[in-house]
């Protein structure tokens, strides 16, 4: 309603959020604030705070204007002249055509100008009327003013993106937040503690590290279920596993968080792979069609 709204508001909305425990809440509010900021501050300092933008084709306007002659104007109103300049000089076209015929017909004009009033003879204001081309337009740009509640953002993504997948034994807890938003791209994991297998986990660390890419590394002698159980759980979105035929066809295997899937991608090509499923460049089917499903 309106009388909800800030005084400097043309409009206002929410946004919510559906959250299971909570049903619809509000995450955000936003407010139209039209060009209230500018319009205030241009009446308060007279500085003209307009925008202009190009128009595809330059047109050719009218312009009709009140032009004050000074001279005369400062002798017969002294220091009313600058009072009555300013108000000329703003004129629109339609009140400087009222003013010529007043002008034309009576020899004078009276103004009334913040209660007080004026008279001015057409020997003291010039009507000037030409023709100006006009590349540009002016508009007082508008602001759309968005809340957050950061709190209440982070609690609706972790909310909508807990998922309980699989039964029994195979019953897992995921955090299925989008790679793109992950804090950790990517979790490294040595499927066995057999040597040879470190110096590769932290060769694959360090070339995802230089691409900017956050990851965490798990070497210790926990299986290979748990390691993606718990990278799982912490909405790690994708899981590298070294093993023993890294050694020898310089491969590894890059799981996928959500679908559970597998590829066996060249470790050269990891760093790129890894950077484009994260920037939503490549897809995890996609890259299953590159390099074909890995199944253990």
């Amino acid at each position: 309603l309106k009388d909800e709204m800030a005084h400097y508001a043309a409009d206002c909305w929410d946004a919510e959020v559906f959250l299971r425990g909570y049903k619809w809440v509000e995450v955000a509010g936003h407010a139209d604030r039209s060009a209230y900021d500018l319009k205030v501050h241009m009446a308060a300092s007279n500085k003209d705070l307009q925008a202009r933008a190009k128009l595809d084709t330059p047109k050719i306007i009218d312009v009709v204007e009140a032009a004050p002659v000074m001279k005369k104007m400062g002798k017969a109103l002294g220091g009313g002249a600058k009072v009555v300049k300013k108000y000329l000089t703003e004129m629109k076209k339609e009140a400087v055509a009222s003013l010529e015929k007043d002008l034309s017909t009576a020899g004078q004009a009276k103004l009334t100008i913040d209660g007080k009033e004026y008279t001015i003879t057409s020997e003291m204001v010039e009507i000037k009327k030409y023709q100006k081309k006009e590349s540009t337009y002016p508009y007082i740009p508008s602001v759309i003013e968005p809340s957050f509640g950061v709190g209440r953002i982070i609690y609706s993504i972790l909310d909508n993106c807990l998922e309980v997948k699989g039964k029994g034994k195979d019953k897992r807890t995921l955090l299925n937040i989008p790679a793109v938003i992950a804090p950790i791209k990517a979790g490294i994991f040595t499927v066995t503690s057999k040597e040879g297998l470190k110096e590769i986990a932290d060769g694959v660390r360090k070339s995802l590290v230089e691409e900017g890419l956050a990851v965490q590394q798990d070497i210790s002698s926990t299986t290979i279920g748990r390691k993606y159980a718990k990278s799982d759980e912490v909405g790690i979105p994708f899981g590298i596993a070294i093993d023993d035929d890294s050694k020898t066809d310089k491969c590894v295997t890059i799981r996928d968080r959500n679908s559970w899937k597998q590829a066996r991608v060249p470790i050269v090509d990891v760093p790129d792979t890894i950077r484009r499923l994260c920037r939503m460049k490549m897809t995890f089917e996609e890259l299953i069609k590159k390099y074909g499903e890995f199944k253990a």
